[in-house]
């Protein structure tokens, strides 16, 4: 993750999972973009789907997953258990 950010919820955006109010977006990264401005680099983008707290996997201080990403982690075969 190259930056932490706070997502403002105010919108009352809704979970995927369980449609409750959500409270953080999946962290897994789904590509990269690289930047053409003065500072080159590489970022990562991630999946972003809206997610509440229960419906989460919490994997460390900065990395939640949704219930849709640990499915296709699951189906491919990685090595993540709930």
């Amino acid at each position: 993750m190259n930056q932490i950010l706070n997502p403002d919820f105010s919108n009352k955006e809704k979970c995927i999972s369980c449609g409750k109010q959500a409270t953080k977006l999946c962290d897994i990264v789904t590509g990269h973009i690289m930047t053409t401005s003065k500072e080159i680099g590489l970022w990562n983008t991630t999946c972003d789907n809206p997610i509440c707290d229960k419906c989460s996997i919490h994997l460390n201080e900065y990395m939640d997953i949704c219930p849709d990403c640990i499915a296709k982690i699951l189906k491919a075969g990685g090595g993540f258990k709930k």
